[in-house]
């Protein structure tokens, strides 16, 4: 089943949960009444041959990770009101 959830209600929601745990109301601002999200996403180093050439794993055949030299880099995304959140549930039978 997709669940689809727009912004305005994430909005509603994510304020809802700041009263209920914090105990204050409060309103998103006039001047920026965006929500952003931050995330971290990971960027791979894969290791290579004196040449240049990307090596490759003889096992599986995927590229090899240098992991050592792999880095993460934080990355901002505006939830605006045309944004939605959507996601898949797999219903629970009652047993």
């Amino acid at each position: 089943m997709q669940i689809k959830i727009s912004s305005y209600e994430v909005e509603e929601a994510i304020l809802e949960f700041v009263n209920k745990k914090y105990g204050h109301s409060f309103e998103v601002s006039k001047h920026d009444p965006h929500f952003e999200i931050e995330s971290n996403e990971r960027v791979w180093v894969y290791r290579k041959h004196k040449n240049g050439k990307v090596k490759i794993n003889p096992e599986n055949g995927f590229r090899q990770i240098d992991h050592e030299l792999s880095t993460w880099r934080r990355t901002f995304k505006r939830i605006n009101e045309c944004d939605d959140i959507t996601f898949y549930v797999k219903e629970l039978g009652d047993d």
